[in-house]
């Protein structure tokens, strides 16, 4: 044997020993990444038979699926993939489950080995166990947002201070009772929130802070953003941290008396507005309910309390941000909230009661997947209180309020009830064209429900009726396939884009139901239909964005996204696949029906435009459009009763 010979037999002894006895787990896979049940484990270390609890003998020749979770599989398979295709190494983390079916998280890189034909021959990936860390952080997660649930619905103003008195944190009670917004006060002086007049007092004792001694307090006038002086009390503690860092709490306390000060419950704000009134007053109430939370309660078992309490301060610090000076929010039965708009027409009540529910369902999928099927239905109305209830006290009040919201409520639900029932059952749905920024019809089309429909389905869907929803949806697919087989023959290339919500799809139940009906598209869905998944959270992973594509990319023609929010980084979420997303106008808008944020929109189709993805705009108006066109946007939907008059 020659000196090279003899080297090359050396350095494969020693690298196949230090792979033997390296900590880390190492596995590799042959190149297959096509394989359904991913590539064929070829060899594993001593570190990943300790770590997966298989030996060798169980897992060679296995597919990489046996030791890889299988809502897991779509993405790494799609990771895989990407490998083959780019030739770059990955570094991913991954939850995953040993022998014994105990979970554990591992941190990957998979490195690909190519034969001289640039062939993928396998894949090594290597591991470490993070399992410690991952616990850590979901704790220190879990940590941070039950306290800022306590900080966010306690009613009285609340700001932390850092150790030169500049505010780095306030609640949504400071906006409500004294108009401060949360980017009015962060980096500024606690002293722009007291008047000129209490300021030398304030800044005597941020100075003594090393002698204060638990919480002092200070009465002083308060400044309202407005200018305006109020009466009320400073309370400030100091607290110091393991590493000598000082930071300052401190309440506020607006006096009862005071002109400015806000209604300190329901029977002192139906009071007022009976001051206003001889004999009985008018009042904008509105009811946010948490629906279906209940049905859950089985599958929880002792985490059901965590959960349950989690899930109502969420919603109810989510309420309370949104409340302004004047408005009222107390937690009622059911799951529910009561929520009294001070100055907000019935109008401008109900639009905001929407957009808290769809918030408010937004976070609940982002942040908490195990009431992934809870609905939150949202009514309000103006209801009349007469000076006999409200004499009665708070509690007869509060039930007078949910009693006559809950009379109105079912008027209008019956009605939406039998609009939508009938619409779904007979009515046709209407095609509409996307256009180009030269205002000509492109070869897309989008599938949508009549008007008066689509106004019922959404009432219903905002008080928590779901299944009107995958109705809708399963309408829409039945449309699209009607317009699919009445120009079959006619060389017909258009592409019909038809919707489905990200909720449906993570229902198993409402998923399948919604699956059987795409299945029926065959060969012909599958050559012209898009579906477009809606109603995204906006802090999705890109782990079931990934997911959901690979599920329905072998049915339809593609899959686009709906964006739910404009900042550019949220495509880089997006599965390289994409080549179509879409986005609402008013995630563009900047102020007015008729003004479109063009450099928002235009860093949007420049982030797209890299991944090779094309961006929609839905329900732009004409002069929407034409500054849409400008930013650089080619592809534009009206909205469907605007294009109608066209």
């Amino acid at each position: 044997m020659d000196q090279m010979s003899k080297d090359r037999s050396l350095i494969a002894a020693l690298t196949e020993a230090l792979v033997a006895r390296a900590q880390e787990t190492i596995v590799i896979t042959d190149g297959n990444v096509d394989a359904s049940q991913g590539p064929a484990i070829q060899f594993m270390n001593a570190a990943a038979e300790r770590r997966t609890g298989f030996t060798k003998e169980q897992l060679i020749g296995q597919p990489l699926s046996r030791i890889v979770l299988a809502d897991a599989m779509p993405t790494v398979l799609a990771q895989l993939r990407k490998i083959r295709d780019t030739g770059e190494t990955t570094a991913a983390e991954l939850k995953a489950k040993d022998a014994k079916g105990k979970e554990y998280w591992i941190e990957l890189s998979t490195v690909p080995i190519w034969s001289p034909n640039k062939a993928l021959d396998y894949l090594v990936r290597i591991g470490r166990d993070i399992t410690n860390r991952k616990q850590a952080e979901q704790q220190r997660e879990t940590t941070q947002r039950l306290l800022a649930s306590v900080f966010g619905v306690i009613d009285n103003p609340l700001l932390v201070a850092d150790s030169t008195a500049a505010i780095i944190m306030s609640n949504a009670a400071l906006s409500r009772q004294l108009g401060w917004g949360v980017f009015d006060t962060i980096g500024k002086p606690l002293s722009m929130l007291v008047d000129e007049s209490g300021r030398p007092a304030l800044e005597k004792l941020i100075a003594a802070h090393d002698n204060v001694d638990q919480t002092k307090q200070l009465n002083l006038k308060l400044l309202h953003r407005k200018g305006t002086p109020v009466a009320g009390v400073l309370h400030l503690t100091v607290i110091k941290q393991p590493d000598q860092q000082q930071y300052f709490v401190v309440k506020l306390e607006i006096a009862t008396d005071s002109p400015s000060a806000a209604p300190a419950n329901f029977e002192h704000a139906v009071r007022q507005a009976l001051g206003k009134q001889s004999g009985a007053a008018p009042v904008v109430a509105g009811k946010l309910q948490l629906v279906g939370l209940e049905a859950i309660r089985e599958n929880l078992g002792d985490r059901w309390p965590e959960v349950a309490e989690r899930s109502l301060a969420l919603a109810e610090r989510i309420i309370k941000k949104h409340c302004q000076a004047g408005d009222l929010c107390r937690r009622s039965g059911n799951d529910g909230f009561l929520v009294f708009f001070d100055r907000l027409t019935e109008s401008e009540a109900q639009f905001k009661a929407r957009a808290i529910g769809e918030e408010i369902r937004e976070k609940l999928m982002g942040e908490m997947p195990e009431v992934m099927q809870v609905q939150v239905a949202s009514y309000t109305a103006s209801v009349v209180v007469d000076a006999a209830e409200a004499a009665g006290g708070e509690e007869a009040i509060i039930d007078a309020l949910e009693e006559r919201l809950e009379t109105q409520r079912r008027r209008v639900e019956a009605k939406a009830r039998e609009t939508a029932q009938s619409g779904l059952r007979s009515g046709k749905a209407i095609f509409q064209h996307i256009q180009t920024e030269q205002h000509q019809p492109a070869p897309i089309l989008v599938v949508r429900m009549p008007k008066t429909l689509r106004v019922a389905v959404d009432t219903l869907l905002s008080f928590g009726q779901n299944p009107y929803g995958l109705e809708a949806e399963i309408f829409l697919l039945a449309g699209a396939s009607e317009r699919i087989l009445a120009t079959m023959g006619q060389n017909n290339s258009d592409l019909i884009v038809t919707s489905v919500r990200f909720i449906t799809l993570s229902h198993a139940r409402d998923c399948e139901t919604w699956l059987k009906v795409a299945r029926n598209l065959g060969e012909a869905g599958r050559r012209q239909v898009v579906v477009e998944v809606i109603d995204l959270p906006p802090d999705v992973a890109q782990a079931r964005l990934t997911d959901v594509a690979t599920r329905l990319s072998t049915l339809f023609r593609a899959v686009a996204f709906e964006l739910p929010i404009s900042d550019p980084s949220f495509a880089g979420r997006l599965p390289s696949s994409s080549r179509l997303a879409s986005i609402a106008v008013r995630h563009l808008a900047v102020s007015g029906a008729a003004a479109v944020g063009a450099e928002a929109a235009s860093r949007l189709v420049k982030a797209l435009s890299a991944r090779h993805c094309r961006l929609i705009v839905k329900d732009a108006s004409p002069a929407q459009a034409a500054a849409l066109a400008k930013a650089g946007v080619t592809l534009i939907l009206m909205p469907p009763d605007s294009a109608a008059k066209q």
